[in-house]
């Protein structure tokens, strides 16, 4: 259940396109200035770096974790070095309810949602046929439910602007398969599926549902699986 409470970090008001940093200046081919994204598993490798990315085109970004005290000083560092407007909500992806009634604050604190990205994921190796059945469901459960209950929890928000975009992390092994990772590719297959029926559907509304589907990135999430099976 949601443990944390809504902590407001940073101003909307921006007054450049670029924000300047002793001699460093952050640019961005994008302009998102004035649009609010959501990232979940925001403090994650590749969720941290996409919350990077939006912060240096401008948008205000609303932060979706279950690592509440990482959220807090990541997002203070977003709001401090680019000047956008971070909130911070502590929620578990597996939750329905968590997810509806943090879209509606973020409705409430932003004026609306623009942007989701599904960046959270989880991971665990074993041979298929010793795999543990509860992680199996685990995994599953956070990595493709919990990608289809966020994209529900916004739906209906971008519906009313009639204007909306969805991007899903998905992975390399939503399309083709290595071993030991047999319910880590599913769930991604799935992703991938998901996202192509949520894309025909959105696509009256006004809402584009793409999928990303990355390489090895070298992340928490690879490193803790050791280095002999990092590199698969």
């Amino acid at each position: 259940m949601y443990a944390g409470k809504l902590r407001p970090i940073g101003s909307r008001k921006r007054q450049h396109d670029h924000v300047t940093q002793g001699n460093k200046i952050k640019m961005s081919f994008l302009n998102l200035q004035n649009r609010t994204s959501i990232v979940t598993g925001a403090t994650g490798g590749i969720g941290r770096a996409i919350c990077e990315e939006l912060a240096k085109a401008g948008s205000d970004i609303a932060l979706f974790d279950i690592a509440d005290e990482k959220m807090e000083q990541f997002a203070r560092k977003l709001t401090g070095e680019f000047g956008i407007s971070t909130r911070v909500y502590k929620l578990d992806v597996r939750r329905s309810a968590d997810l509806r009634s943090r879209a509606w604050s973020v409705v409430d604190e932003f004026g609306g949602i623009d942007h989701l990205i599904n960046a959270h994921g989880v991971q665990f190796l074993s041979p298929f046929a010793e795999f543990p059945e509860d992680k199996w469901t685990f995994i599953h459960d956070v990595n493709l439910m919990g990608v289809f209950l966020a994209s529900k929890a916004v739906w209906p928000h971008m519906v009313k602007r009639k204007r909306g975009r969805i991007v899903n992390v998905a992975s390399v092994h939503g399309i083709v398969a290595s071993e030991l990772k047999s319910a880590y590719i599913a769930s991604k297959h799935g992703v991938v599926g998901l996202t192509r029926a949520t894309a025909l559907e959105g696509a009256e509304h006004g809402i584009t549902v793409n999928a990303v589907c990355p390489g090895a990135v070298l992340t928490d999430l690879v490193r803790q699986q050791g280095p002999q099976h990092a590199k698969r």
